[in-house]
């Protein structure tokens, strides 16, 4: 699947994505659950990996 988006759009969703980050890694620091845990640091790296496309796909 493919999803062009604007500049202004680019930036809105990265910034969406940045702070969905900081509050997921705030859970994960607080999960008393290991199986939780582990489920929270996968979503955590799925997150990372469209942030770092998105600075790639942005405009220069």
């Amino acid at each position: 699947m493919e999803l062009e988006l604007g500049p202004v759009e680019q930036e809105v969703l990265g910034e969406i994505l940045s702070e969905y980050l900081k509050q997921l890694r705030s859970q994960i620091h607080h999960a008393t659950s290991h199986r939780f845990k582990q489920s929270l640091m996968a979503r955590e790296q799925v997150v990372e990996g469209l942030l770092a496309r998105l600075s790639r796909s942005a405009p220069r």
